[in-house]
């Protein structure tokens, strides 16, 4: 195509090269939308607004970082989506994967910030002498944040067995259930039953330190 067609062809259709030109300056407008419709259902959860001020204070960054995010410039990363994910109560993977469906925040704030702690390999289980059945059968966010849950009650000062029966508590329904073992939706499945668990564990652990 010579220079004058194409030029009669861009004129011919404005509209689409409007569009082109739209989409190219906002390349993360899925992970945009995830992120605005998180920080509503937010507002919903708490019964009051949650501000893009808010975020960003939270987060560590300035209001217009946020706004870019969510308008889709730019895409939060790193520690900033880390810190970012645990304000929305969700895994950093749900708002940066395209496939994630999740529209409501699912873990609770006791939950969310243990995932935001300096990055820790995983609990050397066999080496502490606790056995943990099910533990195989986690997928591998639910599992990040099943070890996330069991260095906070190490960091507690918890003994070998009050580690087991925590843990085995928490297990207990992977071991029973085999349809929380995995499939379509199986992270967000498991994410869900260790959150009412942890959380109670979390409880009983504080009542008895």
């Amino acid at each position: 195509m010579s220079a004058r067609d194409s030029n009669l062809s861009a004129r011919a259709n404005p509209v689409n090269t409007f569009v082109v030109t739209a989409v190219e300056t906002r390349p993360h407008r899925a992970i945009g939308h995830r992120i605005a419709d998180l920080r509503r259902a937010k507002s919903r959860q708490e019964g009051r607004r949650v501000t893009q001020r808010e975020v960003a204070a939270e987060v560590g960054v300035s209001v217009g970082t946020v706004t870019a995010w969510e308008i889709g410039k730019q895409r939060p990363e790193g520690r900033n989506l880390e810190r970012l994910a645990a304000f929305l109560g969700v895994f950093p993977d749900e708002i940066t994967s395209a496939a994630a469906g999740l529209a409501e925040p699912g873990l609770p704030p006791a939950l969310a910030r243990l995932l935001v702690r300096e990055p820790r390999p995983a609990p050397n289980y066999a080496g502490l002498g606790i056995d943990l059945p099910g533990y195989d059968a986690l997928l591998d966010g639910p599992r990040r944040l099943f070890d996330a849950f069991m260095l906070d009650l190490i960091r507690r000062g918890l003994g070998r067995e009050e580690l087991e029966k925590l843990g085995r508590g928490v297990l207990g329904p992977f071991v029973s259930f085999r349809a929380l073992g995995g499939g379509e939706g199986g992270e967000a499945a498991q994410t869900k039953v260790l959150a009412v668990l942890m959380e109670a564990a979390l409880e009983e652990a504080g009542s008895g330190s």
